[in-house]
């Protein structure tokens, strides 16, 4: 009786190795990508990319190739905001964006050409002058001849 026990113990198991399939992982974050074009369609290169959690304030940065392309991966679902910005350009903004579970989109940015602020500092140092008089007067050393 034991050794059928036994018998069948090892077909039950080399049945179950037989049926076990490898399962692939599951998706469960977003992912987005895009250009960064100036008014002419010219691409930006180093051009800051911020994704901001609406819900949590959670933000993710990256930076535009020099072909002007970003990726950001591994983004949990929810509501954000999307912005990119360069010195010399203005602000692009995406409205509120919502990223579902798998979810793999594509936003372009076109940013127009911005002010450059310069910042003048003017220090001026003059000769301070004797205001309260009106008189004339200099100082006459020994060695100093007429």
């Amino acid at each position: 009786m034991t050794s059928v026990k036994s018998i069948a113990i090892v077909f039950l198991a080399a049945g179950l190795q037989f049926t076990v399939t490898p399962s692939q992982a599951q998706v469960s974050a977003a992912s987005i990508n895009g250009t960064a074009r100036d008014c002419s369609g010219a691409v930006v290169p180093n051009c800051t990319v911020l994704l901001r959690n609406t819900e949590t304030g959670v933000e993710t940065r990256t930076t535009t190739n020099e072909q002007g392309v970003y990726v950001i991966l591994s983004i949990l679902p929810g509501n954000y905001t999307l912005e990119s910005a360069k010195e010399g350009f203005t602000t692009s903004r995406q409205g509120s964006v919502t990223l579902v579970v798998n979810q793999r989109s594509v936003f372009d940015f076109e940013l127009a050409v911005g002010k450059l602020q310069d910042s003048v500092t003017v220090e001026a140092v003059g000769t301070q002058l004797q205001s309260a008089t009106a008189e004339l007067g200099s100082v006459l050393t020994s060695h100093q001849s007429s």
